[in-house]
């Protein structure tokens, strides 16, 4: 199903109204892709190392969901969180996510189902505003062999 979202920015007129400074509409459907990547980020952003990694240990013969995350943000700017999830595209399984305040960690994201299925993980790192100013995705089968 097809979404229309319009964002409007508002600023007092000085006569103790307001007016709307800029409006921004996007149609969507909600399917985990993005209509627009926008780039959030300024320069002294945090921002995902490229050591950053996401392993599949989901094991098929008992349905066991598991991706290991080991991440790491630069230090640069405020890092306020760090989110890391694994988002089942099919809707037959486990949508799972954890927040981490720590720039660098590891973490298993687990469930007892939901393996065979189509994943999108993401990690996502938030500025000390509450901003995404970087986002890694990848999508993947959990079926240990990835990604």
């Amino acid at each position: 199903m097809e979404h229309t979202i319009t964002v409007r920015t508002y600023y007092a007129d000085g006569g103790g109204g307001t007016v709307v400074g800029e409006t921004r509409t996007v149609t969507d459907t909600a399917d985990t892709n993005n209509p627009v990547e926008g780039d959030l980020s300024q320069a002294n952003s945090p921002s995902i190392d490229s050591s950053t990694a996401i392993t599949d240990w989901s094991n098929t013969n008992s349905d066991k969901l598991r991706y290991r995350f080991d991440y790491t943000v630069t230090a640069n700017g405020n890092v306020q969180q760090v989110l890391l999830g694994a988002i089942n595209r099919n809707s037959n399984g486990a949508t799972l996510r954890e927040t981490r305040q720590q720039p660098t960690g590891r973490i298993d994201l687990n469930d007892d189902y939901g393996t065979g299925t189509d994943y999108k993980l993401v990690v996502l790192v938030f500025d000390g505003d509450g901003v995404v100013v970087d986002a890694w995705k990848v999508s993947d089968v959990a079926d240990g062999n990835g990604p």
